[in-house]
């Protein structure tokens, strides 16, 4: 198991860096969330307490990282991880047309999230929603689970 969690740490590494790298040569309504695909590949494959650990850690360093908000990306990896858990338990979501629909749901609930979140602190920040950007984040999905899934669960028994 630890050698699954230091490749999830590892893939979603590589997303937050290949995404922050292209950030600013595509515009962001042709920018899929490569992150977010991560967090929904952790929420089909992990367990409750492992997945919430680790979206809750990596929402944190992307935080850090990335934002001027910390708890922001915490809060919605979380949501988004828990999400995916109680949609994929409730339906079967191991084939290519779920985890299409499971990514694009999410890159709607996360924005929906940090609208509700900053709203609440009483922030008035707009959240801009990309729906091509999401559609791409869901095209990509099954592609990029199946190659999490090959990579990560490789050697596992």
């Amino acid at each position: 198991m630890k050698t699954s969690a230091l490749k999830l740490t590892l893939a979603y590494a590589i997303a937050a860096v290949i995404q922050g790298a292209l950030s600013s040569r595509i515009p962001q309504d042709f920018m899929p969330d490569l992150a977010l695909i991560v967090i929904v590949f952790i929420g089909l494959r992990l367990p409750m307490m492992q997945g919430i650990l680790a979206c809750a850690a990596f929402g944190l360093v992307s935080d850090v990282l990335f934002t001027q908000s910390i708890g922001l990306s915490l809060g919605g990896y979380t949501v988004v991880f828990l999400f995916t858990k109680i949609v994929s338990a409730l339906f079967f979501a191991d084939n290519a047309l779920s985890r299409i629909i499971l990514v694009i749901l999410s890159g709607f609930l996360i924005k929906l999230y940090y609208a509700f979140a900053l709203a609440v602190v009483g922030l008035e920040l707009t959240i801009k929603i990309y729906p091509f950007a999401i559609l791409l984040s869901g095209a990509l999905a099954p592609w990029l689970v199946k190659m999490l899934e090959s990579w990560t669960l490789r050697n596992e028994a």
